[in-house]
C-alpha cells in the first residue's frame, strides 16, 4: 500500500468505500496469480484518486470495452468460473454515486490497474 499519511480527507460513504476497495483487491486477487497487488493514492484537482494495480493476467481492448458491463467475466481468471460478474458493474455504480468513475487500464500479460476519484472534504 502506497498513501502518504498527509493525504487529505475524502468525501465518501466509509462502507461503500471499504466495500468498493475490499472487492476490488478481491479482483486484483482473483487474476494475479503470482506477482504484486498494490492499492495507492494521489491527489488531483480537488480529488483523491485511489489506484488498485496488479501485475495479473491483464485485459485485452475488447475486454476492457466490456469490463463494467453487468455479468461479465474477463475468460482468464486463475479461479475462472466462479462469480456471476457482476462485481465491477455494481462497484463502478457505487464510485459514480460518489462523483466519481471507475477506468481501468491495461495490458493482457501485463496486469490492470483500476482508478477512481474521490472528492476531497473541503
Amino acid at each position: 500500500m502506497d498513501i502518504s499519511e498527509t493525504m487529505p480527507l475524502v468525501m465518501a460513504d466509509e462502507k461503500r468505500l471499504v466495500q468498493i476497495l475490499y472487492n476490488l483487491v478481491h479482483n486484483a486477487l482473483k487474476y494475479t496469480e503470482k506477482g504484486i497487488i498494490s492499492v495507492s493514492a494521489e491527489t488531483k484537482d480537488a480529488h483523491v484518486i485511489i489506484h488498485v494495480s496488479d501485475t495479473g493476467v491483464g485485459m485485452d481492448d475488447e475486454t476492457q470495452s466490456r469490463a463494467f458491463l453487468p455479468y461479465e467475466q474477463g475468460a482468464y481468471g486463475i479461479s475462472a468460473g466462479r462469480g456471476i460478474g457482476l462485481g465491477l458493474s455494481i462497484y463502478r455504480h457505487l464510485v459514480d454515486l460518489h462523483g466519481g468513475t471507475l477506468t481501468v487500464h491495461s495490458e493482457l500479460g501485463k496486469g490492470s490497474i483500476l482508478a477512481s476519484p474521490i472528492r476531497i472534504n473541503d
